[in-house]
């Protein structure tokens, strides 16, 4: 779980995260979808187990309030045998489509979004708010082939049992979300052991 800190211009808190999870939060990753192991590494060797587990926290002045995160990025790389870094490789994806333009436009005045769970509430909000959303529920990236460059109000409500319900709750806006044939290009995070 992450934070700000009170008193600090930026800052995060780190509890009990596991490598890959903090370099994805520092990286600002859309999901672990986009993680990418090298050198025979994996999933398996970050289990969420005591031995595993790490406190970072990271409190920066004004004068560091552009790259706060690098800053974290830099530590990690240097203190420990895995480094990281952002990637485009091709990965299988899901594709968001507009499939009959019968989403309208907004007309709220201020950009508000929340989610828990299933539920997910936007108003005025880009459609790549919505794929961030959709991609955590995912096994698989999300990419945007909408084309869709306003912005619009979303009102999701589906069941983690049914999956299904995702997809008609996306079909009310005219939306389709679908495994695409081919693989495609997406940003990822690389995680790999560190060179000597």
């Amino acid at each position: 779980p992450k934070r700000s800190l009170e008193g600090s211009v930026n800052g995060i808190e780190f509890y009990n995260n596991t490598i890959p999870l903090m370099f994805k939060e520092l990286f600002n990753l859309v999901s672990i979808n986009r993680i990418v192991f090298k050198d025979e590494l994996s999933f398996d060797d970050f289990l969420y187990t005591k031995e595993h587990q790490y406190n970072m926290d990271i409190e920066v002045s004004s004068k560091y309030e552009k790259n706060w995160k690098s800053k974290g990025i830099e530590f990690l790389n240097t203190n420990f045998n895995f480094n990281a870094s952002l990637a485009i490789d091709s990965l299988e994806c899901y594709g968001l489509k507009n499939v009959n333009n019968t989403i309208k436009r907004s007309n709220f005045e201020e950009t508000k979004s929340s989610s828990r769970g299933p539920k997910f509430s936007g108003k005025k909000v880009k459609i790549a708010k919505l794929i961030h959303y959709i991609e955590n529920f995912t096994s698989i990236p999300v990419i945007d082939l909408t084309n869709l460059k306003e912005e619009y109000d979303f009102e999701l409500n589906w069941k983690f049992e049914e999956p299904s319900t995702l997809f008609s709750e996306l079909n009310k806006f005219g939306l389709k979300l679908e495994k695409l044939d081919k693989k495609a290009e997406v940003e990822v995070m690389q995680i790999y052991r560190k060179k000597d």
